[in-house]
């Protein structure tokens, strides 16, 4: 819980927000949950990524498998995650998705 009523301090401070510890933990899960799912869809076998045209090119079956296993998946059926790059820098551990020049993501393992 330090962990995360420190970076809500942080972000409330650079930006001059009030958020409340339940809101911020709410849209931060909420931001992992795009970030994981986003992840899950890039790893399956057979996904092609155009990043310039920002879609997920992908066998129409193999989708509505991924759907059957996490409806959130459906929400990049057309259109590929806009903030791939910011999440992947939030949420990877050790390095980011996006490739060997981006920032580094630092993360802690404490539960919150």
């Amino acid at each position: 819980m330090h962990s995360l009523n420190h970076a809500r301090r942080l972000v409330n401070a650079c930006f001059n927000f009030n958020f409340k510890y339940i809101v911020f933990k709410r849209r931060l899960e909420r931001l992992r949950l795009r970030y994981t799912t986003f992840k899950t869809i890039l790893q399956s076998p057979g996904v092609i990524w155009d990043h310039e045209r920002n879609v997920i090119l992908f066998n129409e079956e193999r989708w509505n498998d991924l759907v059957m296993a996490n409806e959130f998946v459906n929400a990049y059926r057309f259109a590929g995650e806009p903030d791939w790059k910011e999440l992947s820098a939030i949420f990877s551990i050790g390095r980011s998705e996006q490739g060997p020049n981006d920032p580094v993501a630092i993360s802690s393992n404490e539960a919150d």
